[in-house]
């Protein structure tokens, strides 16, 4: 077992432990407060490796399990990249030494989307095999084991979108002499795809489409004009247990990274980065869209707008103790400033009660420059978020996986949360540069 030197601290008010200056006021509720915070992973020297994109689930044995990749080559998106697991069995008291989950040599593994079966001993792992190539892994032994990748591309992605933009989807095993693998992905090849990241697999439970399960997507797909290819966000389902997999419908253009979570009377929302940089500095917050058929169509949502930089961020249901809510995580940054040039800082948990039409209150989880986060419901009702952070006054959002453990009660007695901005769109869609930052 390993443990980060910096431990664990909790806020508890029952003890009258003092909160530190971000911590808002104290919760007026029957449940004390509760916030721990425990590091799950720091990078290697000279962030070889770094760990990155995280994703969280609750195995059926109880384990936290903290997914990431590893990036032998450094902070970039492209590289020698693993598949790595972070185990807890103690509720995020402490965490495990690193479980390899996927090496493949220089390949690059990217993009763990994660669904844990709350009835049975069954995880489903979908992810990119070497950035190209729509792949899934299973385990039947809450993540001690896993099949080997199995490709589901050709039952999702025509073949004609291998092709789109120019160039192909196919590259050489390995680099060149001399070459290195960074080098060989910037070359004729353009970022067709990607999926989640994150717990972002989610089951049907109600409605017509009971049973199916789905995961947010993107591609490069043309406008009807014609135009260059950009992202858009889809779904695809299973109505046959992951056997076999289907595209189903486009939920928005300019759609980035992605998860979805299940609403009452099996809707769905899809709630995605913005992929548009014509909405910078200070217009971009969250897309979202509803689906009342499964995902097989969408449509857009005019709830309150989610303020984000151009980032992941992490959207969960929370149905425990008869209270049905929406969590909500990101670094709640409107847009890029001197101290924080990446625009990703002031990690936050948002709470919506009414189904994400509005978001009540926002509460700071980590002030200093962050980035990726994911969010797990416990089965006792407390909340977890995996999320990438760098040392207060930095500027890093890489260095760290840190895990918070907290009650609905400490999310609650955050601010009242701002009226985030109105997007401003163009007049209209023509492609413009496009944000691929992780």
């Amino acid at each position: 077992m390993s443990q980060s030197s910096r431990g664990s601290w909790t806020i508890t008010a029952a003890l009258g432990t003092m909160l530190p200056w971000w911590g808002g006021a104290a919760a007026l509720a029957e449940e004390a407060p509760f916030f721990e915070v425990t590091r799950v992973v720091a990078s290697g020297p000279n962030d070889k490796p770094n760990y990155r994109i995280p994703a969280i689930v609750q195995g059926f044995n109880g384990d936290l399990l903290v997914f990431a990749e590893k990036r032998n080559d450094g902070i970039g998106d492209v590289g020698n990249i693993d598949q790595v697991i972070f185990r807890s069995s103690d509720m995020g008291k402490t965490w495990q030494d690193e479980q390899l989950l996927f090496d493949d040599g220089n390949f690059t593994q990217t993009d763990m989307t994660v669904y844990a079966d709350p009835q049975r001993d069954d995880i489903i792992l979908l992810f990119l095999y070497d950035k190209k190539q729509y792949s899934m892994m299973r385990s039947g032994d809450s993540g001690r084991t896993w099949t080997r990748p199995v490709s589901i591309h050709d039952q999702i992605i025509p073949s004609e979108w291998d092709q789109l933009g120019g160039g192909t989807n196919t590259k050489p095993a390995e680099p060149a002499e001399g070459q290195t693998k960074k080098e060989q992905w910037e070359k004729d090849w353009r970022q067709r795809y990607g999926i989640g990241c994150g717990a972002a697999i989610v089951r049907l439970t109600e409605g017509p489409h009971a049973g199916r399960l789905l995961a947010p997507a993107r591609a490069q797909v043309p406008d009807a004009d014609g135009s260059r290819p950009y992202s858009h966000t889809f779904v695809i389902y299973s109505d046959d247990d992951g056997q076999t997999w289907h595209r189903g419908g486009m939920a928005m253009p300019w759609g980035n990274e992605a998860q979805l979570v299940t609403l009452p009377n099996g809707r769905l929302m899809v709630n995605a980065r913005d992929a548009d940089n014509s909405h910078r500095p200070d217009h971009i917050v969250r897309r979202v869209a509803i689906s009342d058929d499964g995902g097989e169509t969408w449509q857009p949502w005019d709830g309150q707008p989610l303020e984000s930089p151009q980032c992941h961020g992490a959207i969960e249901r929370y149905v425990h103790d008869g209270r049905d809510l929406l969590l909500f995580s990101n670094p709640k940054s409107a847009f890029r400033q001197t101290e924080h040039p990446y625009g990703r800082v002031n990690m936050s948990i948002r709470v919506s009660a009414d189904e994400g039409k509005t978001w009540q209150v926002s509460r700071t989880i980590y002030p200093g420059p962050s980035s990726y986060s994911d969010i797990v419901v416990l089965r006792d009702g407390t909340i977890g978020v995996v999320y990438e952070n760098g040392e207060q006054g930095g500027t890093h959002y890489w260095t760290n996986l840190d895990f918070a453990r907290f009650n609905l009660a400490w999310a609650e007695a955050g601010p009242p949360a701002a009226q985030d901005k109105p997007i401003q769109p163009p007049g209209d869609l023509a492609p413009n540069q496009e944000s691929s930052e992780k």
